[in-house]
């Protein structure tokens, strides 16, 4: 299977540590055949992944959000993350499924790209 996380799963990475840098996509022919195309030659179908660069290494998108969400718990950011991700759904149209909603969001919080909303005050809600 093709893979491009290359950090451990047992250490306790930050926020920081998280913060997405550039997002790569590869894809290239899986190594095992899966059968026969119409020309009777063997089938290799294509593999793609889409990672992150971040300072702790180079992720997988669903492993990030994993390690992401683990450390929002550990970080005790759990309402702040809650109010990024209801500004995220009422503000980004672009935006039309819940798992892309939510990766939007994990973005933003590791981004602090909150910070600079207009209309998003966090120490409203009680929180800080």
């Amino acid at each position: 299977m093709l893979s491009y996380t290359d950090i451990s799963s047992d250490k306790d990475y930050s926020l920081d540590e998280l913060t997405p840098g550039i997002r790569h996509f590869v894809s290239q022919k899986s190594r095992v055949p899966v059968g026969k195309n119409k020309n009777g030659s063997l089938y290799y179908p294509m593999q793609s992944i889409e990672y992150y660069s971040t300072k702790a290494g180079d992720i997988e998108l669903s492993f990030w959000m994993r390690l992401v969400e683990d450390a929002v718990k550990r970080e005790d950011k759990r309402e702040l993350l809650d109010a990024v991700t209801d500004y995220v759904k009422n503000n980004c149209a672009w935006l039309k499924s819940r798992e892309d909603t939510r990766m939007y969001a994990l973005e933003c919080l590791c981004r602090k790209s909150y910070e600079n909303w207009d209309g998003f005050n966090y120490e409203e809600r009680g929180a800080l």
